[in-house]
């Protein structure tokens, strides 16, 4: 009940602890990022890790993101795949992949 602010979201609190959670990705603003992070677990949103991600290692983003449109729905242009993240809340990091894909 410390963690979040939300009832509903105990379980998801507990869950990460009790698996030795690293992260917990969200875009719910109700859990309580310091109680959580002196358990060992970062709260971050989905973006920020993908961007993170994009930093360290953008050819092995680039390459995921080709395999992931060329699976997707039996094939797609990565276009496709990069204005579905963007409009899942992830336009920083489409935008950057697509900056990376056009040089």
């Amino acid at each position: 009940a410390s963690l979040t602010v939300d009832p509903d979201d105990r379980h998801v609190c507990a869950l990460a602890i009790a698996s030795s959670a690293d992260y917990l990705f969200t875009h719910d603003r109700g859990y309580l990022r310091d109680a959580l992070e002196t358990r060992g677990i970062e709260v971050i949103r989905p973006e920020g890790f993908l961007l993170l991600a994009f930093e360290e290692q953008p050819r092995a983003m680039l390459d995921v993101l080709e395999l992931q449109a060329s699976t997707w729905a039996g094939g797609r242009p990565i276009d496709e795949l990069l204005d579905a993240i963007d409009r899942a809340g992830a336009a920083e990091f489409a935008d950057m992949a697509r900056t990376s894909l056009d040089t």
